[in-house]
C-alpha cells in the first residue's frame, strides 16, 4: 500500500509543477497583469500543499527502500534530495517574490529575470522526478520479476 501512496504522491508532484509551470507561462504572455498576480497568488498557496505532499512522498520512499540497496535506490534518494531542495530554498522564494511583485504590477526587468529563474528551476524540478518516476517504474518490474530478493540494480 506504501507503493501505490508513494506513486499517486509522486505524480501529484509532477502534475503539480507542471500546472504551475504552464499556468504561470501561459498568463505571463496571453493575459493582463491582474490574471498574471491571481495565477502567481495561487501557484504561492499551491507550495503549501507541494511542500508537505513532498516530504510525505520522500518519507513515504525512504519507508519503500529501507530494505532495498542498490544504484537505483541510491538515485532516487540524491534526486529526492535536490527536489525538495529546489522546492523550498528556490521555487518557494520565486513564488513568494513573484507574487508580490505581481500584485503590485511590478512587471520590470528584475520581475523577468525572478520568472526566468523559477521556469529553470521547474523544468529541473519536473526532469528529476520524471527521472525518479521512470526508476520507480522499473524498481516495480524488478521486484515483480523476483519477489523478495534485494534490488541490486
Amino acid at each position: 500500500m506504501k507503493a501505490v501512496f508513494h506513486a499517486m504522491f509522486g505524480s501529484l508532484l509532477i502534475a503539480m509543477i507542471s500546472s504551475f509551470f504552464v499556468a504561470s507561462l501561459v498568463t505571463q504572455y496571453w493575459y493582463a497583469g491582474d490574471v498574471v498576480a491571481s495565477v502567481k497568488l495561487l501557484v504561492l498557496q499551491g507550495f503549501f500543499w507541494l511542500i508537505p505532499i513532498l516530504v510525505v512522498t520522500g518519507l513515504l520512499g525512504l519507508s519503500l527502500a529501507k530494505h532495498r540497496q542498490g544504484r537505483v535506490i541510491e538515485g532516487k534518494k540524491k534526486r529526492m534530495l535536490w527536489i525538495l531542495l529546489i522546492c523550498i530554498a528556490i521555487l518557494f522564494p520565486t513564488a513568494y517574490t513573484l507574487s508580490n511583485m505581481a500584485k503590485k504590477g511590478e512587471f520590470d526587468l528584475l520581475y523577468f529575470l525572478v520568472q526566468t529563474v523559477e521556469y529553470v528551476f521547474d523544468f529541473i524540478a519536473l526532469a528529476l522526478l520524471g527521472l525518479n518516476f521512470r526508476d520507480g517504474v522499473q524498481l516495480v518490474a524488478i521486484q515483480a520479476a523476483a519477489p523478495g530478493d534485494k534490488i541490486n540494480e
